[in-house]
């Protein structure tokens, strides 16, 4: 069970709120770490989005101290990503993605489908409408154990 996910973006209040049109949800401040938020979904399992300034990192800490946070992040992409179901349409979410000027398009992975959505154009949520996470949990059951 995923319960929350963290994302880089440009401008995290702005994320935060078009994130909003998607999930619907509650927007908090995330303290840890200046100018950052959560997106709760308000569903039964506490899932969330995490909102960082892009250039934010977290480091580890040692053997008494957890992971804290650092502002140094000079890299644009990378490979983390997250799959995510919606109650939207593609045309809805793809409506939301023109209206702020970001990257989206209908992509088949295999046997199921998803919106690729570029937050900020440098970071990828693959968006699964309702029929695409019948798809997706299709796929996913057959590695199920019995």
């Amino acid at each position: 069970m995923i319960h929350h996910i963290s994302l880089p973006t440009i401008n995290p209040q702005r994320t935060v709120e078009i994130l909003q049109k998607i999930f619907s949800g509650k927007i908090t401040d995330f303290s840890p770490t200046p100018n950052a938020f959560i997106l709760w979904f308000g569903d039964d399992f506490g899932s969330a989005l995490e909102i960082y300034p892009a250039e934010t990192t977290l480091r580890p800490g040692d053997a008494s101290k957890p992971c804290h946070f650092q502002h140094d992040n000079t890299e644009r992409f990378n490979a983390v990503h997250a799959a995510i179901s919606c109650q939207l349409s593609t045309p809805e979410i793809l409506a939301i993605a023109k209206e702020n000027d970001w990257h989206a398009a209908e992509f088949r992975r295999g046997s199921f489908r998803v919106v690729e959505f570029w937050i900020d154009n440098h970071f990828m949520l693959e968006l699964l409408t309702p029929g695409m996470s019948e798809e997706y949990l299709q796929m996913a059951n057959k590695h199920k154990d019995t």
